[in-house]
């Protein structure tokens, strides 16, 4: 009886597995080198900037720590008079508070109101 020859277990006899062992190496070093590279023409996101005096709910409640609740207590205030500067802001929604007015600061601006003709 002739001995059988050994195969590996996937099969893959000396020249495929080579062949299979420098294509992986070939892959991976391509992915490093793409990583490494980082993205090509990063953009640069805006800051996302709204005036409480005519941002619509949606946008008020997209703001960081304000809610449906919130956002309406936004508009209510809103309705009596506009909005002069986040400190008025802050005097006068109900709810608002220092940790809210610091994690609001740089999302609100407060555009001067037109002035009307008499």
């Amino acid at each position: 009886m002739t001995p059988r020859p050994e195969h590996s277990p996937l099969g893959w006899q000396g020249p495929a597995r080579g062949l299979l062992i420098a294509l992986a190496v070939v892959l991976a070093s391509a992915l490093a080198w793409a990583s490494r590279a980082g993205p090509a023409g990063e953009v640069e996101v805006p800051t996302l900037s709204v005036d409480p005096n005519i941002a619509p709910l949606p946008v008020l409640m997209a703001l960081p720590m304000i809610g449906p609740v919130l956002a309406g207590a936004i508009v209510e205030a809103r309705e009596a008079a506009p909005f002069r500067s986040i400190d008025d802001f802050d005097r006068r929604v109900r709810g608002i508070g220092p940790a809210r007015v610091a994690a609001l600061r740089p999302f609100l601006r407060f555009e001067p109101s037109p002035v009307s003709p008499r």
